[in-house]
């Protein structure tokens, strides 16, 4: 692409993007708000808001952040029009009883662009912050807030927004989920305050087939921005696990822009999963104007779920039947040595969804901890075998809970003990 169009071109993707200055009637401020950086949401065409269950929750529904059972973090790149390159960074840690905090740092950048009357620069930058908690088995809630920044030469705006949303679950393998998102204005182009593309969603979801061969969901959102907008944009999705490793994504959206009459339709996709790593990839063409690219990968840090269901990992669309408050964990634990093994003994913790327990171990200097048995205990004492004599072991029990795929609690004080 030659300067002279490369010009023209971004010029054009930012009256899309951002110019309240140049935007046709009807566009709102940092409207690059509207383009979501996930793309396992890219390749079910944006609908997510009730299947939030991962990072991708920041952008479209904050509630979905409650459905993570430990810390992830994630980092997405994006091959946009006019050679513009997106890039993302997210991250959120799991507080038990607390509920979930998240935040993410995205931005878009042109680079330098050569005219033939000067050359500039265009960039947005955009920092998000959420928390979300679980209230009751079936309904979670979340909040989040936004500050960014936008510059094209020597122009700039930056802005606030805040979001809310909802999940509830009805009845298993469905979930029902809503949001509002971004409420708030910013100073535009001129410096006088602007509205921001507020957006308000309904959406829902539905999981089946899920055994240890796959599982599908299916997903609908409808997406309404309100004056000065009044469009209603639908989207539905789909995404099939053929075992627990690799995943395939479409959906269809329509989206209407001041650059084109639809400018997303089908979008499709794959992910890969290795052990707490999945990587995903989003594929949309954007009308005449080209196609983009998205990649995503997600990692999970501390992996609190044991995994006999495909998907319900990594962010995965993960609860069966209902949205899951904290398991507390066990809280005192007791080991009593003997020739070559451990009595483990653990005190009940205050709980009514208890499916078992899992007990671990670590032997001084020799590495990280290790789990015992291969099913959940039903009882509360377990006899570790083949220790060894002389040497000091550590033991820490997690309580686990009665739905599939089954969740473990924080992990209990530890009791040591040295065989002999």
């Amino acid at each position: 692409m030659n300067a002279v169009n490369k010009i023209f071109s971004v010029i054009a993707l930012f009256i899309f993007l951002s110019s309240r200055a140049m935007a046709a009637p009807g566009a709102t401020q940092s409207e690059f708000l509207k383009i979501g950086l996930s793309a396992r949401a890219a390749a079910m065409a944006g609908a997510y808001g009730a299947v939030s269950d991962d990072l991708g929750a920041l952008e479209y529904n904050p509630a979905g952040l409650a459905l993570l059972s430990n810390s992830q973090v994630s980092a997405m790149y994006a091959q946009w029009l006019a050679d513009i390159n997106f890039g993302s960074v997210a991250g959120a840690h799991v507080l038990p009883f607390l509920g979930t905090v998240g935040g993410s740092l995205s931005a878009i950048s042109t680079g330098t662009i050569e005219g033939n009357l000067r050359n500039f620069e265009a960039s947005s930058y955009l920092v998000r912050a959420a928390w979300a908690r679980s209230l009751m088995e079936n309904v979670s809630v979340g909040a989040g807030l936004k500050v960014m920044q936008e510059s094209i030469a020597n122009l700039s705006s930056t802005g606030g927004t805040v979001d809310g949303g909802i999940l509830f679950v009805p009845v298993h393998g469905v979930t029902l989920g809503a949001a509002i998102m971004n409420l708030g204005k910013a100073s535009a182009f001129e410096d006088v305050s602007d509205s921001m593309p507020l957006l308000m969603k309904v959406a829902a979801a539905f999981k089946g087939m899920e055994s240890a061969y796959g599982m599908v969901i299916l997903a609908a959102d409808l997406d309404y921005y309100p004056a000065p907008a009044r469009l209603f944009y639908p989207a539905v999705g789909v995404e099939y696990w053929g075992g627990r490793n690799f995943a395939l994504r479409a959906g269809y959206a329509r989206r209407e822009t001041d650059l084109s009459a639809e400018a997303a339709g089908l979008a499709v996709g794959l992910g890969v999963r290795w052990e707490n790593l999945r990587i995903d990839y989003a594929y949309a063409p954007f009308s005449s104007l080209g196609n983009t690219h998205r990649v995503t990968f997600n990692w999970e840090i501390w992996p609190l779920v044991s995994l006999p269901i495909p998907g319900s990992n990594v962010g995965e669309f993960r609860n069966a039947g209902a949205i899951r408050t904290a398991l507390p964990a066990p809280p005192s634990v007791t080991a009593d040595a003997g020739e070559r093994s451990t009595l483990v003994r653990w005190e009940t913790p205050e709980a009514s969804n208890i499916g078992g327990y899992n007990v671990y171990y670590r032997k001084e200097g020799a590495g990280g901890w290790k789990k015992y048995n291969q099913e959940p205990v039903d009882g509360t004492a377990l006899l570790l075998n083949d220790l060894d004599s002389g040497a000091r072991y550590s033991f820490t029990v997690r309580a686990v809970d009665d739905v599939k795929p089954p969740r473990e609690s924080a992990p209990s004080p530890t009791a040591t003990a040295i065989p002999f």
